[in-house]
């Protein structure tokens, strides 16, 4: 009988830890799941009467907002009652997500903004590659002030964010369909060294897309504001997509 009691005992232990270890992987999963949502939903977006997109990244009480006239930052939405007021104008949305199952290997933007601003709006005529490890390597044409070479690492949450983005695109909608052979658009993407996106008369209403393009402006504003360029030109295949870009003009204020 007491060999019984003592053989109880010990099952009863180790199920009592087989249980407590089950509720600690729950927790652990729970909690880095919601660590991811956060991230992520901090993105949201609207469209207007055009069927154009609006986006803002909440990082607390900062927001970058993102739009194609022009982006914003805002240090403390609280204190800033123009952009409050403009804001909540539009009904954002949360912008959801798929986790990334593409093997994600590179990514190469282009951009030359129909605008001359480039200060005043914190837009940038750029072309950009991100590598599999996250490192940026990028080329500043406009405005003036910023031209020039620039290497960084994203954070971690960034290259996150990019890449589960990049999870919602289906590697078959991409094949070929959004590139035109000798299209020299303003705006072209490569994924993967692959699929060619230089087609956005086609893509005016694929969120996905162009959340891909609001990464890049974020990223943009967030980085290169901050840094001094150096004296490198980057080879960045997605160059080849895009026009020549013009001088622009100068607008008188």
């Amino acid at each position: 009988m007491k060999f019984f009691k003592i053989y109880l005992n010990k099952v009863s232990n180790k199920v009592l830890l087989i249980f407590i270890n089950i509720i600690f992987l729950i927790s652990f999963t729970y909690c880095k799941t919601q660590k991811k949502d956060k991230n992520l939903n901090k993105i949201k977006y609207a469209t207007n009467a055009n069927n154009e997109f609006s986006w803002k990244i909440e990082e607390g009480t900062s927001i970058y907002y993102i739009r194609l006239s022009a982006n914003d930052y805002i240090e403390n939405i609280n204190d800033n009652e123009y952009f409050k007021k403009l804001l909540g104008k539009y009904k954002f949305s949360d912008y959801s997500y798929i986790k990334n199952t593409n093997e994600f290997v590179n990514l190469s933007i282009s951009e030359d903004p129909i605008e001359n601003r480039f200060l005043i709006s914190h837009k940038y005529s750029y072309d950009l590659n991100i590598d599999s490890l996250g490192k940026v390597n990028l080329n500043v044409y406009y405005p003036i002030e910023k031209e020039g070479g620039y290497s960084f690492n994203l954070s971690k949450d960034d290259f996150d964010m990019i890449k589960n983005i990049l999870g919602n695109v289906s590697v078959k909608e991409l094949d070929n369909k959004f590139y035109i052979k000798n299209n020299k658009s303003t705006q072209s993407i490569i994924i993967n060294n692959q699929y060619i996106i230089n087609d956005f008369k086609s893509l005016k209403s694929n969120l996905d897309i162009y959340a891909i393009l609001m990464f890049s402006n974020y990223l943009t504003m967030k980085y290169i504001d901050k840094k001094i360029p150096n004296n490198i030109k980057y080879s960045i295949e997605s160059s080849n997509y895009i026009t020549t870009r013009p001088v622009p003009e100068l607008i008188d204020d």
